[in-house]
């Protein structure tokens, strides 16, 4: 799901990305040499969604980051970075390993070429190979600009023996849904605030197309539950979009518990569980 709403304070070079012309890359910003006697001024930041792992599939966090180099390097250079606490206590995590750094996006039309440090590389496997990529590949196509991903490493196409992906190729999300649950919340995530409504969005590939949810509040009370109908279900994909206000709670938190059950004998399944401040 495109969370464009997200994104609405990105600056142009986020723009850039939907031109038919080649654009610039997108680099860090050397530091300054040398001292100044006045504080420089801060770049804005705005809520961006990325991609990490919840166990071996992939769940979502929105983190503000820093608009100063355009997006997506700004969101690929906090993911490569890794799960924040917030994000490491809700249980996400990732397959990129430590000191992999972004050295450039180049967006050219609806692709972006991610050239990453060969730190990429490190004790990659026929699995994390695929895991690593997909986060990449959904946080880089979180704009509807974006739509196709090609990763280098060190500028050139990384030669990883075995691995089920052709590196030379661009890859879009489709290629990576076997790393996402059967119930993909991506709205809300992991660092939203419920402020009065709640507006829940994503994809699910469950029986019949419809699953359950339940919210409480941290002191037990049940403040909204309810069935959500996907656009397609048993066996295929679908997206889903939910909207629904809550009663009120002087709590400090609730808990959203998004759900199907087993056709089978009822229990309980495909459960996505996370803790979101009330406001």
């Amino acid at each position: 799901m495109r969370l464009l709403h997200f994104l609405a304070s990105i600056p142009l070079g986020i723009l850039l990305a939907s031109c038919g012309s080649p654009t610039p890359s997108l680099s860090p910003s050397p530091s300054p040499s040398g001292s100044s006697s006045s504080s420089p001024t801060p770049f804005p930041e705005a809520a961006v969604p990325l991609y990490f792992l919840r166990g071996s599939t992939l769940g979502v966090s929105h983190r503000m980051v820093s608009t100063a180099d355009g997006y997506p390097l700004n969101a690929l250079t906090a993911l490569v970075a890794g799960p924040d606490a917030t994000e490491t206590a809700a249980g996400l995590g990732t397959d990129i390993p430590k000191g992999t750094r972004i050295l450039h996006v180049r967006v050219t039309g609806a692709t972006a070429v991610v050239d990453c440090s060969e730190a990429f590389l490190q004790d990659i496997t026929s699995r994390s190979v695929r895991n690593r990529v997909s986060e990449i590949v959904y946080t880089a196509t979180s704009t509807s600009a974006i739509t196709n991903v090609q990763i280098t490493v060190n500028g050139s196409t990384p030669s990883i023996p075995g691995a089920p992906l052709n590196m030379s190729r661009t890859f879009g999300r489709s290629d990576f849904l076997d790393t996402l649950p059967p119930i993909f919340l991506e709205s809300p995530a992991v660092g939203d605030t419920l402020t009065g409504s709640l507006h829940m969005t994503g994809l699910a590939n469950v029986f019949e197309a419809q699953f359950n949810f339940t919210l409480t509040d941290s002191a037990g009370k049940l403040l909204a539950s309810g069935s959500i109908q996907a656009s397609a279900g048993t066996g295929t994909w679908g997206t889903f979009a939910y909207d629904t206000a809550y009663a009120a709670s002087s709590a400090p938190s609730a808990v959203l518990h998004v759900y199907d059950l087993s056709a089978k004998d009822g229990s309980v399944i495909d459960s996505v569980v996370l803790q979101l401040p009330l406001t």
